[in-house]
């Protein structure tokens, strides 16, 4: 099995988009030869992130055997 990840993209407003986030990520991830399996998208404050997209993320990870890449 090879490496696989899941992208996490946040803006902080609602006029922002994570589209671009997205792109950039996932081309990130392709040229590492990474499979994407899965993609959370959130409009938030980085400062209340309890039960948030970036929480679930975290627990996601937390099971894996892989190191974050920012």
């Amino acid at each position: 099995m090879g490496q696989r990840a899941v992208l996490y993209c946040r803006v902080s407003t609602s006029d922002q988009s994570c589209d671009r986030q997205e792109r950039d990520l996932a081309a990130f991830a392709e040229r590492a030869g990474y499979e994407v399996v899965g993609t959370y998208k959130e409009t938030a404050s980085g400062v209340r992130l309890t039960g948030s997209s970036a929480a679930r993320c975290w627990r996601l990870r937390s099971g894996a055997r892989s190191t974050p890449c920012w």
